[in-house]
């Protein structure tokens, strides 16, 4: 999937968890419905056709038979395909930090590209092993494990509401995670998602 297509999953992914965790979850289907409801009316009121082309576009784009037909998915998919061939040259240990991927299947990339992966677990794989993909899975499970312990067992209601939050965001960050790797390879992310770890240790 392509870059901005994974956020809009994301955050749809993340509002229903917040939705179906909340105390009223026999809302969730009326809520979901106003959603559809204030969506089609924001279309149908904007009165433009660019609105609603771009909508029925982005809708079209998650259809899998046309993944091939986008530049962004058909570079995406030729660098997996180098990237999960030199994790199988390297399983074990990796390549390293800095080490960039060796070009076997010939794909248009950018300079620099090669230092990088645009799935995440596929980086940590590529680049520090097994130790590195553990480790990675470890976090992101940890965390959603403890966001979700506090969404249902504190006592404080702001902690409940900010455990269901950070819960979605998690969430999503896997999700989007599947088409750009953020966490430990984009400083300022990387930075956000240490803050928000920090606070569900604490």
């Amino acid at each position: 999937f392509s870059y901005r297509r994974s956020f809009w999953i994301a955050a749809l992914l993340g509002l229903a968890i917040v939705m179906l965790l909340g105390r009223h979850r026999h809302r969730f289907l009326p809520i979901l419905a106003v959603l559809g409801v204030a969506l089609w009316a924001s279309v149908a009121l904007a009165g433009g056709s660019e609105a609603q082309s771009l909508i029925v576009e982005r809708a079209r784009e998650l259809d899998l038979s046309r993944v091939a037909s986008n530049p962004s998915d058909r570079y995406r998919l030729g660098e997996v395909r180098n990237v999960t061939r030199e994790i199988r040259d390297s399983p074990v240990t990796g390549i390293g930090l800095g080490v960039p991927w060796t070009v076997e299947y010939s794909f248009e990339y950018k300079p620099g590209a090669r230092n990088y992966t645009h799935v995440a677990v596929l980086w940590y794989w590529l680049k520090l092993g097994l130790v590195g993909l553990a480790a990675y899975l470890w976090l992101m499970v940890t965390a959603a494990r403890v966001a979700f312990r506090i969404s249902q067992a504190a006592r404080d209601r702001l902690l409940r509401v900010c455990g269901t939050t950070l819960l979605a965001a998690v969430v999503g960050i896997v999700l989007i995670e599947a088409t750009a790797t953020f966490t430990g390879a984009n400083l300022r992310f990387t930075v956000v998602v240490g803050a928000l770890l920090g606070w569900l240790g604490a």
